[in-house]
């Protein structure tokens, strides 16, 4: 057999990939049957040189050989409104990388509890959640987990005032304000120092301008031993604005739900509605237009002036 080539049984070659007729040899004693492949020979082994393509002749090609390909189609980017609507992700913003991504609210899961990070926090929704967390290797994610870290919870990202759908301008940037920002968490005398144990977040907002302001404040712990070791973490996101005092519960989303209270504007400020029927409806011009009720209230005293009549 010529050292030229190597050969295998045939039984273990299932298909010849090649559009040229190939030939089974038996072996030396014409007891098997061998299926060779030739070496260092370019011409036995069909080698091709590779044909040099210009920009002027790319279009011909194109028009040959191109064909579908096994490329995933392109990711569509999402779009967002002008503005933050009710429950809506609130996006932020990564200078150093450019990366767009979402104010985080973590919760927990099944009934274990542990954290799953991946959860927005929504705009408007204030809310508090907590779950926990546990370390195989205290002392390894001591120092490198981001969780345990409060600078990973304002640090190297801004928060848009409103969604963006292009180009994120420096005026669209709110920062995150540490309160009293504490040091880095780290490992001493068998017990993991200064971690997060609890994320407050204060989001002013001022309507469809959208976010204006946001303050972080953290409470810290220790947490000891070296291995199953576990943390529970607290969550708050609470928006306020100027206009308010403080957050009124809303009713229906849109419109108003049976029971919830009603809301009025005087002078730019809100408040709930304490109104009787009869005064509710002298002030509705003063206030603001309810049908329904007031003409069953007028109606009502028509017609009783009708029977005094």
């Amino acid at each position: 057999m010529s050292e030229s080539q190597v050969c295998v049984e045939k039984s273990l070659i299932f298909r010849s990939n090649t559009p040229y007729s190939t030939d089974i040899v038996s072996d030396p004693g014409g007891r098997d049957l061998l299926f060779c492949v030739q070496l260092n020979d370019s011409k036995l082994n069909y080698f091709q040189q590779p044909q040099d393509i210009k920009e002027s002749d790319f279009v011909e090609f194109l028009e040959k050989y191109g064909r579908h390909s096994f490329l995933p189609p392109s990711q569509v980017q999402p779009s967002f409104s002008a503005f933050y609507r009710a429950g809506d992700p609130i996006l932020i913003y990564f200078d150093s990388s450019s990366v767009l991504s979402m104010l985080r609210q973590p919760v927990k899961m099944g009934a274990s509890g542990l954290c799953v990070d991946g959860n927005p926090a929504g705009f408007l929704d204030s809310k508090s959640t907590s779950c926990t967390r546990i370390f195989a290797n205290l002392s390894k994610s001591c120092m490198t987990d981001p969780a345990l870290d409060a600078a990973s919870y304002y640090h190297d990202f801004t928060v848009l005032k409103v969604p963006i759908n292009g180009t994120v301008m420096q005026s669209m940037k709110v920062n995150v304000t540490a309160i009293s920002p504490p040091g880095a968490p780290h490992m001493k005398d068998n017990t993991c120092t200064n971690v997060v144990s609890e994320v407050i977040y204060e989001i002013e907002y001022s309507g469809t301008s959208g976010i204006q302001s946001v303050s972080v404040q953290f409470k810290m712990s220790n947490i000891s031993g070296s291995s199953r070791s576990s943390l529970q973490q607290h969550f708050t996101v609470h928006f306020w604005t100027r206009t308010l005092s403080h957050m009124l519960p809303r009713s229906g989303n849109p419109g108003y739900v049976t029971g919830a209270p009603l809301l009025i504007a005087n002078s730019g400020a809100m408040q709930h509605v304490s109104l009787s029927a009869m005064s509710f409806c002298l002030l509705l011009g003063y206030f603001l237009f309810l049908v329904l009720h007031c003409l069953d209230f007028y109606s009502a005293l028509i017609g009783k002036r009708r029977n005094m009549g």
